[in-house]
C-alpha cells in the first residue's frame, strides 16, 4: 500500500505540502466553513500549477494533489456546505499591448476562455486523422467513436479516483488499527505497571509491620522480664528480712530464758510456803 504522506513529502512543495497536510483529519476537521472553502480553492489553484510528471513511486504532484482536494470536497459534502468558486488556470503572460480599436466599425472578437470545469469533466480531443495510404479510403472519426472514448476515458477516471479513495479508506483504517492497537498496549502495560506498585507497596507495608510487630514483642518481653527481675528481688529482699527478725527475737528470747526460769522458780517457791486463802462467796 502506498504511502501518500511519505510521496507527499518527496514531491511536494513547502506551500503544497502544508495544504495538503491541512486536508488531512483531524486538522480538517476543526476547519471552519470558510476556511474549508479557501483551502479547497488554494488546493485547487496549486494542482492547475502543479508538475504531472510521475515519480518512480507511480505518483505526481498534481496527483497527489487531486487526493487532497477529494479529501477536502468530501469534508465540504460532508457538512452540506456550498462548494468554492472553481479556479481558473493561470493564462500565460504577454506583453501589454494597446487596446484593440474596431475595425471596419465591427468589434473585435473576444478571447477564448479557458475550461474552468474540473479534470474528470473535460473531454479529450479526438487523435489526429492518420494519413491515408492508396488504395484504402480515409479513416473518418465519427461522434459516436469520440463519445465512446471520452466515456471510456472518464470510466477509467472513475475506476481510478474510486481506487485512489479505496486505498485512502484502507490507509485511514490500518492506521486507526494502528492507532487503537498502540493505545491498548499501553493500557496493559500501565495496568500491569500498577499491579506490580501495588504488589510492591503490599510487600513493603507488610515487611514494615512485621518489623513493627517483632519489636514491639521483643520490648513486651523485655519489659516482662525486668518486672519479674525487679519483683522477685524484693521478694528475696524481704525474706532475708524476715529471717533476720527472727533471728534478732531467738537471740533476745534466749537471753531472757534464765531470768524467766528465775522467776518462775521464785514464784513457784513462794507460793509453796504460803497457805492457800479459800475464796468468800459473794451473796447472791
Amino acid at each position: 500500500m502506498p504511502n501518500y504522506a511519505k510521496q507527499e513529502r518527496e514531491l511536494l512543495t513547502p506551500d503544497q505540502l502544508a495544504l495538503a497536510e491541512e486536508s488531512r483529519q483531524p486538522r480538517l476537521g476543526k476547519l471552519s466553513a470558510t476556511r474549508l472553502r479557501q483551502l479547497i480553492a488554494a488546493i485547487e489553484k496549486a494542482r492547475l500549477t502543479a508538475s504531472d510528471e510521475v515519480a518512480e513511486t507511480g505518483a505526481s504532484p498534481a496527483s497527489l494533489l487531486r487526493a487532497a482536494g477529494r479529501r477536502a470536497e468530501a469534508e465540504r459534502r460532508k457538512r452540506g456546505a456550498a462548494a468554492a468558486a472553481p479556479v481558473a488556470a493561470p493564462a500565460p503572460r504577454s506583453a501589454k499591448t494597446s487596446k484593440a480599436r474596431p475595425v471596419n466599425g465591427r468589434t473585435p472578437a473576444k478571447p477564448r476562455k479557458t475550461d474552468q470545469r474540473t479534470e474528470p469533466h473535460r473531454i479529450p480531443r479526438p487523435a489526429s486523422k492518420p494519413a491515408s495510404s492508396p488504395g484504402h479510403a480515409p479513416e473518418t472519426t465519427t461522434k459516436a467513436d469520440t463519445g465512446t472514448d471520452a466515456m471510456q476515458t472518464t470510466e477509467a477516471e472513475k475506476q481510478a479516483r474510486q481506487a485512489a479513495r479505496k486505498a485512502e479508506k484502507e490507509a485511514a483504517k490500518e492506521a486507526e488499527k494502528n492507532i487503537a492497537r498502540e493505545a491498548r498496549r499501553a493500557e496493559r502495560q500501565a495496568q500491569k505497571q500498577a499491579e506490580k506498585d501495588a504488589a510492591r507497596e503490599e510487600r513493603r507495608a507488610a515487611r514494615k509491620a512485621a518489623n513493627q510487630a517483632e519489636k514491639d514483642a521483643a520490648k513486651a518481653a523485655r519489659k516482662a522480664e525486668n518486672k519479674a527481675a525487679r519483683k522477685a528481688e524484693r521478694k528475696s529482699n524481704s525474706a532475708e528480712e524476715l529471717a533476720a527478725e527472727a533471728r534478732e527475737l531467738a537471740a533476745a528470747a534466749e537471753a531472757k530464758a534464765p531470768e524467766a526460769l528465775a522467776a518462775a522458780a521464785a514464784v513457784l517457791g513462794g507460793d509453796a510456803d504460803k497457805p492457800r486463802k479459800k475464796k468468800k462467796k459473794k451473796d447472791a
